[in-house]
């Protein structure tokens, strides 16, 4: 079930930036005392045993030897230190590194890092890392130099001067809203769906890629893993058990876990085996990759599979007007926003937190509380009910009353549930800035059964609003309506047409 490390754990190598001059060479370091009570004689050798501590811990190991390599490479190219000749200063540089890579660094778009080092393309970083990110490039490179103190290699570990690492530390309840601002609302994720249903099957690439791409969204969606967890996962991690199917996973920090496999998964599941040419369901003795290629056979890479995400969103991104929020979170969207998204749609499902917890593998219940928000909407809806009753005083010179009229028809694949979504942005989105009503007061759920009904027939239904005090040109208002209804409805395959008088 783990990935197979194809560099050597025993043997450590610096990765090679082809071109590159290097400042400082690490094979020339030495112990800072004689008393050092590991078997290393220079940095890379030190590097290399601190590492061995990992090496069954398969996740864990990777994550270490990734970070490792770009502090060396650091160190090599930028400052020509060795270890022990960094200072705390030196690390408040390389911070702010991380934080913006310089360019030749960074692998550019749409090239694909390979565990080839020394290749002419390679290159340690995609771009800037993100907050979470850095922050565990940090800790990684922190623990290295405690563990390097610890056996007298070096002398001190200037990374621990630096005021409990402030400088990248983010607090929880400040990392919840920037989580809870960059979960996709419901007309982004039909979007997304909806980029994901839309991709082309033209050819054996194109089908290919499109049941592939769809699999590893299911995986990341319903099971809630993490990307590298899904690299490293093999057919056999699925095992029934008990009369019911479970997912089988070693995670973060190499702690194994169990997931319940629902209905639409292992229907995933199953078409995808078949496309592969595999048994319906897997068996304990499957244990390739799975996420593989079609053509080499070869285990997809964790950026290939990024790189297969990021296309999705992007597409999904170009549904929503240029410069907009939608469209910015599209564009920004990773594989791991979809296990965010995974823990926020089981909360608001109702699934309880400590299962929620339990799903996403979180050592405590304060981190799954990042990634829910159904109390807040709870909070909101409840907040309605207070009033002030007093007279809401009006502007001189109000504007006039305007009717707007919505009619709506589908087809065979419009539910009521692809209604009501519509209607919920319409009205929280689009009205929300303007005082309205539904003519007469009609609720939700009287035009969801008038729509079924006038659906039976091939018939549109007609929703009707009234806006109060209109200060704007008719004419500029209805164009602003009609293009961000008509937008809101094509994403569920909804026709409208749109009238204000």
């Amino acid at each position: 079930m783990n990935q197979i490390v194809s560099s050597s754990k025993n043997n450590l190598q610096l990765p090679t930036i082809a071109g590159w001059e290097s400042k400082v060479d690490l094979k020339e370091s030495k112990p800072f005392s004689d008393s050092c009570i590991i078997e290393a004689n220079n940095d890379l050798q030190a590097v290399n045993v601190w590492l061995k501590q990992y090496s069954h811990k398969n996740t864990t190991y990777l994550t270490y030897r990734r970070e490792s390599d770009r502090f060396m490479l650091w160190c090599v190219h930028e400052v020509g230190k060795t270890l022990g000749q960094l200072s705390m200063e030196d690390f408040n540089k390389y911070i702010k590194f991380l934080q913006k890579p310089p360019k030749r660094w960074c692998a550019t778009v749409g090239e694909i890092r390979v565990s080839g080092h020394g290749r002419h393309r390679w290159r340690p970083f995609l771009g800037p890392l993100s907050d979470s990110a850095r922050d565990t490039a940090l800790r990684v490179v922190n623990s290295l130099m405690n563990y390097l103190v610890d056996a007298a290699y070096l002398r001190a570990n200037p990374l621990r001067l630096i005021k409990q690492r402030s400088k990248f530390n983010i607090k929880s309840d400040e990392y919840k809203y920037q989580v809870w601002s960059k979960i996709l609302d419901d007309a982004e994720w039909e979007a997304l769906q909806q980029a994901l249903d839309e991709l082309p099957e033209d050819n054996a690439y194109e089908i290919d890629n499109k049941k592939r791409t769809q699999f590893i969204f299911s995986c990341l969606y319903l099971l809630g893993l993490r990307i590298s967890e899904l690299a490293a996962s093999t057919w056999n991690a699925f095992r029934f058990h008990q009369g019911a199917w479970w997912f089988f996973v070693r995670g973060k920090g190499d702690k194994l876990g169990h997931i319940p496999v629902n209905e639409q998964l292992l229907n995933y599941v199953k078409s995808y085996r078949k496309y592969l040419g595999k048994t319906a369901v897997p068996s304990e003795s499957d244990s390739t990759y799975l996420i593989v290629s079609k053509k080499t056979s070869q285990p997809l890479s964790i950026k290939q599979m990024y790189t297969l995400v990021k296309a999705v969103a992007r597409n999904a991104a170009l549904k929503f007007e240029e410069g907009s929020i939608s469209r910015q979170k599209l564009e920004k969207l990773s594989p791991h926003s979809l296990r965010h998204l995974s823990a926020s749609h089981q909360d608001k499902l109702g699934i309880p937190m400590n299962i929620i917890q339990e799903n996403l593998r979180h050592s405590s219940i304060n981190t799954t509380k990042i990634y829910v928000h159904a109390d807040d909407e709870a909070r909101h809806k409840e907040m309605e009910k207070m009033v002030l009753d007093v007279e809401e005083g009006s502007d001189e010179g109000s504007g006039e009353n305007l009717c707007l009229t919505i009619a709506i028809s589908g087809n065979n694949v419009c539910t009521s549930f692809t209604l009501e979504k519509f209607i919920q942005v319409v009205e929280t989105k689009i009205l929300d800035s303007f005082v309205w009503c539904r003519d007469d007061n009609i609720d939700s759920f009287t035009i969801i059964k008038g729509y079924e009904q006038a659906s039976k027939f091939g018939n549109e239904y007609k929703i009707k609003y009234s806006i109060a005090n209109c200060k704007v040109d008719e004419n500029a208002l209805l164009s602003s309506f009609e293009s961000k209804i008509i937008e809101a409805a094509e994403i569920r395959l909804l026709k409208v047409k749109v009238c204000l008088s």
